[in-house]
Parts: structure tokens; C-alpha cells; sequence
């Protein structure tokens, strides 16, 4: 069938309109700036005079010695101190806040649990005097060993990690007698099982081991199922390691995470913004497969928050 040039020019327009709106184009964000976290920040007065030992609302328990704040000036806190937590424990709250498991070295780290805490004095942000804090983690997983203290360095709204105290976890000991005096409870007692670290400094903490492996591979995950220009942020979330990576290496609709362990199963999730809609894709896949296609869906924020709670079950 001959077709006219009116007809061919119509069909270039079709075409021309089609591939337009085809096209992806991503850019790689912060969860943070997609769905905000609903982590509390906890907060407790404390007595600097005295002992102390808080217990928060997940279990976590901080023995604070008594006199060991100081101000970024050197100035002691010699009165009531305002002390904030805020727990890190499931998967739902390590995505939300943007952390991943990954040593400011590259090197892999899994997780026994993790927390930020800050304390103030008249407002002033206060700092330890080199008498370190002992945090108890509830070990709601299961047990691992060789666990050390990390602290968290903040950047461009993610997390990573600071090897620092080598005490392992089995060599610490806490004098229990001593913070009799003076306890703050809002949760469970965790004492029975849970992992005991000690912290020089206030901020992010985490409670970790290292994870060596012989093979490594690339993955690249392909974005389906929307066009125009969209924001999100990928990860991945490994099931035998209560562990965390995310990309921004990107090629076009792919991202691209290098290096990471092979043949693991993991769980790939995307969430992202379109305009005002919002974006969620989740599929299982193999470290090993080198090219895995996810489709990511419209969705709206409640959706994705609840599904974001079912992932808490994948460490279980």
C-alpha cells in the first residue's frame, strides 16, 4: 500500500511524540528528600552529678558516667543536660534515613543495630570528655559475632561509616551497681540479649562487623514502567546480612552498583517522585545476575510507608 506524504508525515509526528514521552530521565536523590523518616527523637533530662543509665523506647540501654560532658569549648556541663536518641534498628528506618552499611574505606559492614544521640546544655551542644558511654543493643535478629563501635559521617544526607573502638563487644563490662542510682526506663529490658559497645564520641553510632568476601561483582538495575523526569533513590537490601548499599552511579535509565558481594539474594527497592506522584518497585534478584529490570509504579506515600514496614520482616 503506497502512503501518501501526508500520512508519512503524520506517522514521523507519532513517532517523534512517542519517543519523547518515552524517554527517562533520572535523576539519583536522597530518600530523605522523598519520604521523611518517623523516627522520634527521644528526649531525656539527666543529672550530670550522677551515674545514669537510660533505657529508650526500643530497649536500647546508655550508661552515662557522671561529669562527662563538656561543651565544643571545653566548658563542663555542671548542671541538667538534655540528652536525644534517636533508634536505627529496622530496615524501614535505615532506608528512611539514608544509611548504608559501607566503611568510609569501602569496606562492607553488617549491622547489630545503630542510634544517633546528641546531648545540650543551655542550648550549647556538648561533647564527651574521654569518659565513654557503654550502649546496650538489643540483639532482635540474630546473634553475631566480632561486633565493634562505628561512628557515622555525615554526607550530602547519607550515612556512612568510621571504624572506632576495637573493643569487641564480649570484652566489655559494665558495673551495674553503679548506675543504681539513677535510672530512666520507657522500654523493654534488653539486658538478657542484646550487644554491648562502647562510644568516645556523641552522634551516630553503630554496632557492626565486618564482612569479608572473595568475589564481587557489578549490577546493574534497569528503571521500567515510567517516563519524563523522575527522582529516585535505589537499594539494595541483602537477606542473609542485615546490610544496606545504594548507587548513584547512573547510565541512562540504569543505576549501577560496583563491587558489591556475588550471589547474594537481596531485595532491590525503588522510591521516587514523579512531579507530585509518588514512585515505588521492589523485586528480588541475585547479586550474581549482572542486569536486573525493575517496573516502578505510581503509588502514594502511605502505600509506600506500608510496604516499607513489611520489609522489616526480611532480617527475621
Amino acid at each position: 500500500m503506497k502512503i501518501s506524504n501526508l500520512q508519512s508525515n503524520l506517522l514521523g509526528i507519532i513517532v517523534l511524540f512517542y519517543s519523547c514521552n518515552s524517554a527517562i530521565n533520572i535523576k539519583n536523590v536522597s530518600l530523605i528528600n522523598i519520604i521523611s523518616s518517623d523516627v522520634k527523637v527521644q528526649v531525656y533530662n539527666i543529672n550530670v552529678e550522677k551515674d545514669t543509665v537510660i533505657t529508650s523506647k526500643l530497649g536500647i540501654k546508655i550508661y552515662i558516667p557522671k561529669f562527662c560532658f563538656i561543651t565544643e569549648t571545653g566548658d563542663s556541663a555542671l548542671s541538667n543536660v538534655e540528652f536525644n536518641i534517636r533508634e536505627v534498628i529496622t530496615v524501614k528506618d535505615i532506608l528512611t534515613n539514608d544509611i548504608i552499611t559501607i566503611t568510609d574505606d569501602n569496606r562492607f559492614i553488617e549491622t547489630g543495630g545503630m542510634l544517633e544521640v546528641r546531648a545540650f546544655f543551655e542550648n550549647k551542644k556538648l561533647k564527651l570528655n574521654n569518659k565513654p558511654i557503654k550502649i546496650q543493643i538489643p540483639n532482635i535478629y540474630q546473634n553475631r559475632n566480632r561486633m565493634y563501635t562505628f561512628y557515622g559521617i555525615e554526607d550530602s544526607n547519607s550515612v556512612k561509616w568510621h571504624f572506632g573502638d576495637s573493643s569487641l563487644v564480649n570484652d566489655l563490662n559494665i558495673d551495674t551497681a553503679k548506675y543504681a542510682s539513677d535510672t530512666i526506663q520507657r522500654g523493654f529490658d534488653s539486658i538478657l540479649d542484646s550487644y554491648l559497645i562502647q562510644s568516645n564520641q556523641l552522634g551516630w553510632i553503630n554496632c557492626d562487623r565486618f564482612i569479608e568476601f572473595d568475589q564481587k561483582e557489578d549490577l546493574t538495575v534497569e528503571i521500567n514502567g515510567v517516563s519524563g523526569q523522575i527522582e529516585i533513590g535505589c537499594y539494595i537490601v541483602f537477606k542473609n546480612y542485615k546490610s544496606v548499599l545504594s548507587s548513584n552511579e547512573m547510565n541512562g535509565k540504569n543505576i549501577i552498583f560496583n563491587n558489591i558481594p556475588s550471589n547474594e539474594t537481596i531485595s532491590i527497592i525503588v522510591i521516587g517522585k514523579k512531579s507530585n506522584d509518588y514512585l515505588y518497585g521492589i523485586t528480588d534478584a541475585n547479586t550474581s545476575d549482572k542486569n536486573k529490570k525493575i517496573i516502578i509504579n505510581i503509588s502514594s506515600k502511605e502505600n509506600i510507608e506500608t510496604e516499607l514496614k513489611k520489609l522489616n520482616n526480611i532480617w527475621m
